[in-house]
Parts: C-alpha cells; structure tokens; sequence
C-alpha cells in the first residue's frame, strides 16, 4: 500500500539523490510543512508506481492527490508557496533562469562522470570542473559582486538549484583521489560554497558525503 499522509505533502526523497536535496531544501526554506518518505532510489517497493507511475524521485504528492515531479518544478512550487523563493526584480529572475540553463546544459553533465563514471575519464572530467567552477564565478561576479547568496542577502532558487551538484564535485574529486578543485582567485564562487555548505536545510537533505559517495560509487 502506499505511504502518504492525507493532510499534508508528502515528499518521496532519497538521502543520496542531488534532485531529492533540491526538493528537501526548497520545501524547508519555504516553510512547507511535509512528511518524508524515502525510497531506495535502485530497489523501489512495488507500491511507489502508485505515486509516480514512471518511478521518479523525488515527488511531492499534495493532499488531494495531485504528484509532483522534476526537482526543478518542485523548487518553482515551494517558491510559489513562499515568494521569498524568487529573485525581487525581473532582471535577477531572467539572471536565475540563464544561470540554471548553465547549470543544466554545462555542469549537470560531469555530475554522473565524477560519480559513476570509469575511472579512466575522471582526471578530463575534473579539468572540466575547474573550468565551470571558474566560469560559475565570473557568473556570480556578473550577477552579484558583493553579496553571500547568488542574488545578494537573500536565499533564492538559483541558490537551491546549484547547491547540491557542487557538492557532488567536491566529493568526486576527492573520493578519487585528484589534486583538489584550484579556487585561487575564486573569491566570489568560495564565499558562497562556504555560506551554503553551512546551511541547515543542506545538511538536512543528505546523511553525510561518504554515505553518497559509497551508494553510488557501488552501482557504477
């Protein structure tokens, strides 16, 4: 039978999925309150199809029945939820939808290379790295010299949506033994790493890097 609760979301997460850490940390900083439900992310009991027919993860099921799917939506949906969420200005929000097509098209790609990919590819995978690191803090120089957040003083979307896939940088480089990320002269892109590791919600959504790391490294 199907785990949900009736009169609030219900998040399927899990505690080693970037897209489920989105969703975690988006519904805790918009105040949603959720019932958490996590799910072996390669051994999915029989009953999650009810939730999500095509299996994914996460999903927020709504009370009255409604899922949501893509950890994208889901970020837009607590923003919508609390405003807060959203860049103030026209102009931050087009910045914000630019930066995650970055994001996506950019540096989602060397997440599954560094984490499951053969060992043989790693060292290009991690050059690679270094030059999106250094682009991603021209980028935050572009959109906010002086602030902590990418928009300033304030959490936004664009925060949630970059935080756990450098994460996943830093735990590749590191699990595979390479010469750590160079961020000399990365002084933008290090003071909002630093700000955001430290943030509850983002300790909230995983267990701890070596529980991710082994997860995933042994289905390669």
């Amino acid at each position: 039978m199907a785990q949900f609760n009736p009169d609030k979301p219900t998040l399927y997460s899990s505690r080693i999925c970037l897209f489920a850490q989105r969703a975690v940390i988006a519904l805790t900083e918009a105040g949603i309150d959720y019932e958490d439900v996590f799910v072996d992310i390669y051994d999915k009991p029989d009953w999650y199809s009810q939730i999500s027919p095509q299996g994914l993860v996460p999903t927020v099921r709504l009370p009255g029945g409604k899922a949501l799917t893509e950890s994208q939506f889901i970020v837009y949906y607590a923003a919508d939820i609390n405003e807060k969420l959203y860049p103030k200005t026209p102009v931050e929000r087009y910045d914000t939808r630019q930066l995650m097509d970055y994001i996506d098209k950019k540096m989602l790609p060397n997440y599954s290379k560094i984490m499951v990919g053969p060992v043989e590819e790693v060292v290009a995978v991690r050059e690679d790295m270094q030059i999106r690191i250094r682009e991603l803090n021209e980028k935050l120089l572009e959109i906010n010299p002086d602030g902590v957040y990418i928009h300033g003083d304030s959490l936004t979307i664009a925060d949630i949506y970059l935080l756990p896939l450098i994460q996943r940088y830093y735990i590749g480089v590191r699990k595979h033994g390479l010469p750590a990320l160079d961020e000399t002269g990365l002084e933008r892109f290090v003071k909002w790493k630093k700000t955001l590791f430290e943030l509850p919600s983002f300790k909230k959504s995983f267990d701890s890097e070596d529980v991710i790391w082994t997860a995933l490294s042994s289905h390669k």
